[in-house]
């Protein structure tokens, strides 16, 4: 995907300023065996600003994402909004370095692989619908949250009876 911003206006001229929007449709993002699906469209406002060797790129995305609650399974949308500040070096600049940084190419700046990125790295590793969420009943497989539980969670697997006598002699002695 690519988000394209015209700096023809600020190119030449250090200190020069130009504020921009626009929106973006990314593709579900993956994330190992998840899918992060972002239901509308990323806003992104911001300014770019030649600081001589560059273009500073500066501005907020804001995504909706929609999310599988890591302990109920349920699918959950929250807001995320970013702030972010990016250096676009020119070509001459970039060279000196020796490095592989972001670029200006000509009048342009292509903010979609940065976009992409950010979002990615707001996405929570457990995300989680309620900071109280109950989970999911390890009896009867049920959501916790939405139905009344009544099940027996005390017992234990048989597998695992040894261990349970394991440490109770330990607790003993």
């Amino acid at each position: 995907m690519s988000f394209l911003i015209d700096i023809s206006d600020v190119c030449n001229v250090t200190d020069a300023e130009k504020s921009f929007q626009g929106s973006l449709s990314l593709k579900p993002i993956e994330m190992g065996d998840r899918q992060i699906d972002l239901p509308q469209a990323v806003a992104v406002a911001g300014t770019v600003r030649n600081v001589g060797n560059g273009i500073l790129v500066s501005g907020e995305i804001d995504v909706k994402l929609w999310l599988e609650c890591s302990r109920c399974l349920s699918k959950y949308d929250t807001d995320v909004a970013v702030r972010f500040k990016e250096l676009f070096l020119f070509g001459d600049e970039q060279k000196e370095t020796g490095r592989e940084l972001l670029s200006v190419k000509g009048n342009m700046i292509d903010l979609g692989s940065v976009i992409e990125q950010l979002i990615a790295s707001e996405i929570p590793f457990k995300p989680l619908c309620r900071s109280d969420c109950a989970g999911i009943c390890a009896v009867c497989g049920r959501n916790k949250n939405k139905f009344p539980h009544d099940c027996q969670e005390g017992s234990i697997d048989i597998r695992m009876a040894k261990l349970k006598d394991y440490f109770k002699k330990s607790q003993e002695g």
